[in-house]
């Protein structure tokens, strides 16, 4: 089967009305933590509403340090506005 096949391509089309991508990733690193945009949706939503600047502190490429006392207040937002996150390796944190 190739990717031209129509089968296969409407198979994409119904896996795609019902993708659940997650659009964030969280890491609880202690006394940091790490949110990191997944989707050009989070991206967007990270522009917007946390806002990007010069003081702004990257974990890796793309991850962006959150001080704990900013997290829920975060988090709470981009799960009201309808973003998926999920929560990475680290120390376990509450929603």
């Amino acid at each position: 089967m190739s990717y031209n096949d129509p089968d296969l391509q409407n198979d994409i089309a119904e896996i795609e009305k019902f993708d659940d991508r997650i659009d964030f990733q969280v890491l609880n690193a202690g006394s940091i933590f790490v949110l990191t945009p997944l989707t050009p949706e989070a991206d967007a939503w990270v522009e917007e509403k946390v806002g990007i600047n010069e003081e702004t502190q990257y974990w890796g490429k793309k991850g962006i340090v959150i001080e704990p006392r900013y997290i829920q207040q975060i988090i709470d937002g981009l799960l009201e506005d309808g973003l998926k996150l999920e929560q990475g390796l680290g120390a376990p944190f509450a929603v």
